[in-house]
């Protein structure tokens, strides 16, 4: 993903130790959730500040550090070689259409976030949950083996052409989200209907992936890791799954970039 946002790898497959960057992002992943909560608060902020272990908050300033040190390095190099910034340098020339440089940090800092924990969260829990269902399992592993002689033979057309493997990517998301909370949004002024409820004005509202994921509402078995509910298959014993509320990417015009 460094490769990918800033032109430049980390060398951690080859030294085979954490990069301190990434060290620094596990502290201050840790420190996410709660201040998401806390700014429902007034003052609570400032609270939370005061009780953050120091070393937490050094790894915090370190991530930044090392997230603006790679921003500023890669808008500074001139390089044909395409990444993520040729797109954002590429209309940065027209006057107001360009980036504010506290907004280029924010970005590079998400992009880091957003295209490494969420992959390897994913994988950890879908790895999980195969385990657990060694039917599954061994069915996958057929499928795979079957289409594949080689590793070198894997491209990105071919494994999206695996049903069961998709169906198992599918139900990982599902049941394992890697962002489990909801994408708050905030009701208009005047207040809105929200599930046939009616939400003042200026409350912030969410569904929660994880909790979606998981209703009975919304899904036969719903703690049941069943692949083959988004295969033909299965189309007549999950007739009922309401497939439209699997949404671990978030919806609308501000889904997630890396969705395809």
């Amino acid at each position: 993903m460094a490769d990918l946002t800033f032109g430049e790898t980390l060398g951690q497959l080859s030294n085979g130790s954490y990069n301190p960057w990434v060290e620094s992002i596990f502290g201050y992943l840790k420190i996410i959730p709660i201040a998401y909560i806390c700014r429902s608060w007034p003052g609570v902020t400032g609270l939370l500040n005061a009780l953050i272990p120091a070393g937490i908050k050094e790894q915090r300033k370190t991530h930044m550090r090392f997230s603006k040190e790679r921003v500023d390095k890669r808008m500074a190099r001139k390089t044909d070689r395409p990444d993520i910034w040729t797109f954002v340098t590429r209309h940065s020339d027209a006057e107001g259409t360009g980036l504010a440089p506290t907004e280029l940090l924010s970005n590079g800092t998400l992009f880091m976030l957003a295209g490494t924990e969420t992959t390897a969260s994913e994988l950890s829990g879908l790895t999980y949950l195969l385990l657990r269902n060694p039917a599954q399992l061994e069915r996958l592993i057929k499928e795979v083996r079957s289409a594949f002689s080689s590793f070198d033979d894997m491209t990105m057309t071919k494994l999206s052409q695996l049903e069961f493997l998709n169906a198992c990517l599918e139900e990982g998301l599902r049941l394992y989200p890697p962002l489990a909370v909801g994408l708050p949004r905030t009701t208009p002024k005047g207040g809105a209907k929200v599930c046939g409820h009616w939400v003042a004005g200026g409350t912030t509202v969410q569904a929660p992936i994880y909790a979606a994921s998981r209703s009975s509402s919304n899904w036969k078995d719903p703690e049941k890791f069943a692949p083959e509910r988004f295969l033909p298959e299965g189309k007549q014993e999950y007739a009922s799954d309401r497939k439209d509320s699997l949404n671990p990417f978030s919806f609308g015009p501000r889904n997630c970039l890396g969705k395809k």
